[in-house]
């Protein structure tokens, strides 16, 4: 077996709740895991909607925080950097400020 190594994901998590009682037919579940029990999250391969695998509730919560609608409408397919983000909370700031 290789070793294992620490790498960062470069794109964006899709996933949803587990629905309590639903079918996991084409779902990866590992054995360890126990969806009923746990209610953790169902995640899909962005290009293969076919690929989908259960994710237990605490590795979720650790590790994924959902991305604001902000956020969705100028991420597109990658990241942001630092200064690109910035510039959009300043606008979003501004857009607020001018509705109140």
């Amino acid at each position: 077996m290789s070793k294992f190594k620490e790498y960062k994901r470069k794109n964006i998590a899709e996933m949803r709740p587990y629905v309590l009682g639903e079918n996991l037919k084409g779902i990866s579940v590992s054995e360890v895991d126990d969806p009923e029990n746990d209610m953790g999250m169902v995640a899909r391969n962005p290009q293969n909607h076919q690929d989908q695998w259960y994710v237990a509730r605490k590795y979720f919560e650790e590790n994924f925080e959902k991305i604001s609608d902000i956020k969705r409408h100028f991420l597109g397919p990658r990241l942001l950097n630092k200064k690109e983000w910035e510039k959009i909370k300043k606008y979003k700031e501004e857009e607020v400020k001018s509705n109140e």
